[in-house]
């Protein structure tokens, strides 16, 4: 079964790239809110916005260190001059290049509903094989009914069905009639 949470994309150089070493120097918790902000989100589906205090909450972050982020230019501000990341609205920031590294919220969805209509598709499919061997075993058990029934009808012979009689022993010295030997004979 497919793993369904969500996941970000992160560079295995990710604390080695120049910029994160400056910020790695300057403050673990902006390096933690940067980190925290890429995943936030990536599970959420803002498409590379989120709120500043929100992370700061996450972390234990300060505003310095959102000064820290913006300066390095890994989150823009309203008004930012980066020519490759969208205008965030008021009060957020919008983390730099993330529709570059992780997908848009039009295709998770996209994603999202493919695995939905496949999902459903096997489930009918799973739904419609039990429903016919559900059927197929009410039939069979219809069909033991209908013998039940049947055998219920037959009139059975005298000696059967009822109580049993206690065997008696055969004397000794006891011999079958000829007429008798011969019909077990024949059979």
């Amino acid at each position: 079964m497919a793993d369904k949470r969500a996941f970000a994309k992160f560079d295995v150089g990710y604390l080695d790239n120049p910029k994160m070493l400056d910020v790695l120097d300057s403050s673990l918790h902006a390096i933690c809110m940067h980190f925290a902000s890429v995943l936030y989100c990536s599970q959420h589906l803002t498409d590379g916005i989120v709120a500043p205090k929100a992370m700061q909450r996450t972390t234990g972050g300060s505003d310095e260190d959102v000064q820290i982020l913006l300066e390095s230019g890994l989150w823009h501000a309203p008004g930012h001059d980066c020519e490759n990341c969208p205008q965030p609205p008021a009060n957020k920031v919008y983390v730099h290049d993330f529709l570059e590294h992780n997908r848009d919220s039009a295709e998770a969805k996209r994603v999202s509903e493919k695995r939905s209509k496949a999902a459903k598709a096997r489930w009918d499919s799973d739904a419609n094989s039990n429903a016919n061997r559900m059927q197929s075993a009410l039939q069979k058990d219809d069909v033991c009914n209908a013998e039940r029934e049947r055998e219920k009808e037959i009139p059975k012979p005298k000696g059967l069905g009822g109580p049993r009689k206690r065997a008696t022993r055969i004397p000794d010295g006891w011999t079958p009639s000829d007429e008798l030997a011969n019909a077990m004979l024949a059979e």
